[in-house]
């Protein structure tokens, strides 16, 4: 290192001894990076050891691994940090350690965490082709319809994808121009590849058809046309309005699907109609009924994740159903609290969110009504479990089912459990109950969930 000596003053013609200038060394670091799993080296990974703990301060050094996943470097003497990232792996920490001048030590292995994929194909229907430039996203569970996605990338003109992702839990959400959204939960592991199959996107079809007063037949100009899917799972489409004659179009998913058609000082209607996969349906005229004034009363409450009682999802829907006739809707603001103002009477209230099950209750609203809470469980597919003994193939009840750091549940008196997973590769372990002593042994089983239960 260069050190900085104090002024010396020396006179015309003196000969003058300088003190000894002490000169400080660098330290010489080295170690090997590997990734999990399998502990195999990571050529080519850059290594960044700084003083400090910052990446960015200054006095860094760098070095790459060679093809054994070995760096041999030099560092400033001090508290050093090291940083390490590769291609495709995930640099999870940081470790910091001291180097004194003109030393040289071994760290502990660095371990990346290899990213999975996820590939698949887009098909849409009802033709069954592939669709090309859809748009394929990786996504957080945690929100409404999803949270915050981190990759996202387009279908080749084959409709297949691929995707690198870090490992873990996510939703994969596949969107294309006038195509539905579909949203199918996947579980990725350290350096796996899921193959999720086709994704079905199911091509939107259009209704059109007019609105009028019931009174003169005279067009009602702005009135809003919600459509609907009968089957809740799916989401309501943008609502539109009514235009100058009274026409209007709207795009819906194919299938049974009610239309909704309110407009102020008029009572709402409902049409139920068939909707084509990428056709046009003509609906029959639809004729509101002016009204003075309507009493209102208020219901409110909450929308929570099972797994989260206290908590809300965002954007989720609760629809109220009369006689299994839509009348009123409610989105869930980002905490997932709705309110809502409706006529009297009894109602079915359906709540529904993307990635999530669905949740009823009959609510009779003869007064206002407040601190509904409807708590959903999230998508996954049914996988059981069945534990007996090896020999006499009696049910073992209590014992403990777990994936990885993850208790799964324990079984019960006829040695059954049953748990949703979502779709990926798990490494699960069966422990007895501990009154067993050691008299059984801890079972590992690998178990595949691809699209159906197990």
């Amino acid at each position: 290192m260069t050190n900085t000596t104090p002024p010396v003053a020396i006179a015309s013609g003196a000969t003058v001894e300088y003190p000894r200038v002490n000169l400080t060394g660098y330290g010489v670091v080295a170690g090997r990076v590997v990734a999990e799993p399998g502990l195999f080296p990571v050529p080519d990974a850059q290594v960044i050891i700084c003083p400090g703990t910052s990446e960015f301060a200054a006095n860094c050094l760098t070095q790459v691994t060679n093809n054994t996943g070995w760096y041999w470097m030099t560092a400033y003497p001090s508290t050093d940090s090291i940083f390490v990232s590769a291609p495709n792996f995930l640099a999870n920490y940081t470790e910091t350690f001291p180097v004194a001048p003109d030393s040289w030590q071994e760290l502990p292995a660095y371990v990346l965490v290899e990213y999975g994929g996820i590939t698949g194909v887009v098909r849409g229907l009802p033709t069954g082709l592939t669709v090309a430039g859809a748009t394929v996203a990786v996504c957080s569970p945690l929100g409404s319809p999803v949270g915050p996605c981190s990759v996202t990338v387009g279908s080749a003109a084959n409709g297949t994808f691929a995707i690198a992702t870090v490992p873990g839990t996510f939703v994969l959400v596949a969107s294309a121009l006038d195509y539905n959204t579909s949203y199918l939960p996947v579980s990725v592991t350290a350096g796996e590849t899921v193959n999720v199959g086709a994704i079905f996107l199911t091509e939107f079809g259009i209704v059109s058809g007019s609105v009028v007063d019931a009174s003169t037949g005279r067009p009602v100009v702005n009135a809003t046309i919600d459509a609907c899917p009968v089957d809740t799972l799916l989401l309501c489409s943008t609502p539109t309005h009514s235009g100058a004659s009274g026409g209007y179009r709207i795009a819906a998913d194919p299938g049974a699907v009610m239309l909704t058609f309110a407009a102020p000082s008029y009572e709402d209607a409902y049409l139920a109609v068939t909707v084509p996969s990428g056709g046009t349906v003509s609906a029959t005229t639809v004729a509101l009924v002016p009204v003075s004034q309507e009493s209102v009363l208020s219901v409110s409450g909450r929308v929570a994740p099972a797994a989260n009682p206290s908590g809300g999802i965002g954007g989720a829907i609760v629809n109220f159903y009369v006689g299994g006739t839509r009348a009123y809707t409610a989105i869930a603001s980002p905490t997932g609290l709705f309110s809502i103002t409706v006529t009297e009477g009894s109602y079915t209230l359906v709540a529904t969110a993307a990635g999530y099950g669905s949740a009823s209750a009959l609510v009779n609203v003869n007064t206002s009504v407040s601190g509904l809470v409807f708590t959903l469980a999230a998508w996954g597919w049914n996988v059981s479990f069945s534990v007996a003994d090896g020999l006499t193939q009696s049910p073992i009840a209590g014992a403990l089912v777990s994936a990885g750091s993850v208790s799964l549940g324990t079984t019960d008196a006829a040695g059954q459990l049953q748990v949703a997973l979502a779709n990926g590769t798990f490494a699960v372990t069966v422990q007895p109950p501990a009154k067993f002593g050691s008299a059984y042994a801890p079972v590992n089983v690998t178990i595949q969930v691809s699209d159906a239960a197990v």
